[in-house]
């Protein structure tokens, strides 16, 4: 958000969240260690609403619900915009596969 929007981040609230995973989450994020491609998948893992019960709802593992392990008033300009412009591009090759599996 500080990078697409940052007039909306109350800058004085921002600090680093204490993260609690859930006991699944903490065993699959040490068996993913250095497993770039699969990080995704844990980290989807963990964004769950909390009607499931799962344990994994931002207001259950962030102690002032920012998801982040890293400090987020710490400058990231570069590579925020290199998220965000994979994020597009991601999102811009699932269209063109919707698309193209629709026409068939």
């Amino acid at each position: 958000m500080l990078y697409l929007e940052p007039g909306m981040v109350r800058m004085d609230k921002l600090q680093k969240p204490v993260m609690h995973f859930h006991s699944s989450g903490e065993r699959a994020s040490g068996a993913l260690e250095g497993e770039s491609e699969l990080k995704t998948v844990w980290q989807a893992l963990l964004g769950v609403p909390a009607e499931t019960k799962k344990g994994g709802a931002s207001s259950e593992i962030s102690s002032n619900g920012v998801w982040s392990l890293r400090d987020p008033a710490l400058p990231r300009r570069k590579s925020a915009r290199k998220r965000v412009q994979d994020m597009v591009d991601r999102a811009v090759q699932f269209i063109e596969a919707w698309n193209k599996a629709r026409a068939r």
